[in-house]
């Protein structure tokens, strides 16, 4: 069994693991994206990670979706709670 944390679990102190994992974590948001479908409910809980990468969880609020406006939106809300544990100013 693979070991996974949730995004929520590393503190804002660490700064390690959220700068390397925030691209990984994007590109992965990305691919849902391309798939159609709009995850929904993006948050730290939802975002694992472990040493297969970053792996997003939970899709039972997922839409199929085509708006790119709605992705944009995702997208960006995922990027700030990465910069926000990474303590960037979004």
């Amino acid at each position: 069994m693979v070991g996974f944390i949730t995004l929520s679990k590393i503190v804002p102190s660490n700064t390690d693991h959220p700068l390397s994992i925030s691209q990984v974590a994007l590109s992965t948001l990305e691919s849902i994206h391309r798939a159609g479908v709009l995850h929904d409910d993006i948050r730290p809980d939802n975002v694992l990670i472990g040493d297969p990468g970053v792996t997003i969880i939970d899709f039972g609020n997922s839409t199929p979706c085509s708006s790119k406006k709605a992705k944009g939106e995702e997208y960006a809300y995922l990027k700030s709670i990465l910069q926000g544990l990474a303590g960037e100013s979004r």
